[in-house]
């Protein structure tokens, strides 16, 4: 029962990211303030990783989790360091790496080493 509760409250964050997302809010409009200290003190970073870790224990579907995962991998390791110079700002960085790891830790495909650097 513990489990089923902690699940239903990390769900509920996680359509609260969506509806975010959804309406096209703003998602990284407050991460300087929020983020200084630690990153899931931040409520979207928060969100992002449980729907990360979510999506583990939920979906079962190999063929899903893989094409999930190349869509990943996709926008984190090709599109947004095509795009690096949007991202060129040390806190936004410090997010990147954050997520690298946890990328790299449940998402990866041969990832080449690359960073915002």
């Amino acid at each position: 029962m513990k489990n089923e509760i902690k699940n239903v409250f990390i769900l509920r964050k996680i359509v609260k990211l969506r509806n975010v997302v959804a309406y096209n809010l703003r998602v990284l409009f407050n991460l300087d303030k929020e983020t200084r200290d630690n990153r899931l003190s931040n409520s979207r970073i928060r969100k992002l990783t449980y729907t990360l870790y979510m999506f583990n224990k939920i979906v079962t579907s190999v063929v899903i989790k893989l094409n999930v995962t190349k869509d990943i991998n996709n926008l984190f390791y090709k599109r947004i360091l095509l795009h690096k110079k949007y991202y060129n700002n040390e806190l936004l960085k410090s997010i990147y790496g954050y997520f690298d790891t946890v990328i790299k830790k449940r998402y990866s495909i041969n990832i080449e080493e690359n960073s915002l650097e």
